[in-house]
């Protein structure tokens, strides 16, 4: 198992919402039987009080053990991307597959990866994705803003167990509406669709991998929100986009939108907050 680039995705963005959305769990092997343990809280919403994140690790029918590290208040943003690590786990020979289900305070608890030894006695992690479904791999983005109009826009492709037989680009597409694919609009805007290529044959089933785009100039009078929408395709082949956990029939994911808030321009991660109500 492979993590790529994890510190590239780890960007904040004013927004409103709830609390996290999503987690990812990830395991860097530090010894033949001990793992180090993160999770990466993907969240919407202002700070939460000091909290804990609690990891369960049950085998089927067994015992559960538990593990905790702390979440401050501090530093946890509106739309940002959250890393708690845990202490070690180290995981006996004699052991055998344990489900890990993690949760904060208040919030349903989800289940997040099975724990496997595979070939070679090696331990292995199984990610399960957000919400299940036959997708494995998902997008998930955030903004790095780098002046009062100008952003750069970082999505993180995020395996849960898919191998790859071709090398996808991924593609970001500005729109005006939040449904339908129209990009003459923001075209005029000089928000033309990027596309970058990836070496996806070779991601492995836990990776992470994030894709920077832009920067981008956004209109001076940005009177309504531009949307966000990204994905894969196969440019050296027959142009078909690969199927993503949460992408609608066109296989793009709608990942945020840019709005003007007060005088400023915001990103604002998906699902946004008047879609709950």
């Amino acid at each position: 198992m492979r993590y790529l680039l994890l510190s590239a995705v780890l960007v904040a963005c004013p927004a409103t919402g709830a609390l996290p959305q999503a987690a990812v769990l990830f395991a860097d092997p530090s010894g033949p039987d001990t793992l180090a343990l993160r999770v990466l809280l993907i969240h919407q919403g202002p700070a939460p009080e000091d909290v804990e994140y609690v990891l369960s690790l049950a085998p089927p029918g067994g015992t559960a053990r538990t593990l905790s590290a702390a979440v401050p208040a501090s530093g946890w943003t509106a739309d940002g991307l959250r890393l708690v690590a845990f202490e070690p786990l180290t995981v006996g020979p004699e052991a055998g597959d344990l489900v890990i289900t993690g949760g904060l305070p208040g919030a349903p608890t989800e289940r997040l990866a099975t724990l496997i030894r595979g070939e070679g006695g090696r331990l292995e992690l199984r990610r399960v994705p957000p919400g299940g479904g036959p997708d494995r791999l998902f997008a998930v983005a955030s903004a790095e803003q780098l002046g009062p109009r100008r952003f750069t826009v970082k999505v993180a492709y995020i395996n849960c167990g898919e191998r790859l037989s071709r090398d996808y680009d991924a593609f970001l597409h500005f729109e005006p509406e939040p449904t339908g694919e129209d990009l003459a609009a923001t075209t005029e805007m000089g928000l033309y669709p990027s596309g970058k290529p990836t070496d996806s044959s070779a991601w492995h089933e836990d990776d992470i991998t994030v894709v920077a785009f832009g920067p981008y100039e956004l209109p001076a009078k940005l009177d309504r929100p531009l949307y966000v929408r990204v994905g894969l395709y196969d440019r050296t082949g027959d142009g078909a986009r690969r199927p993503l956990l949460g992408a609608a029939e066109d296989h793009r994911v709608l990942v945020g939108r840019f709005a003007p808030r007060d005088g400023a321009v915001v990103f604002e991660r998906a699902p946004f907050e008047e879609a709950k109500q």
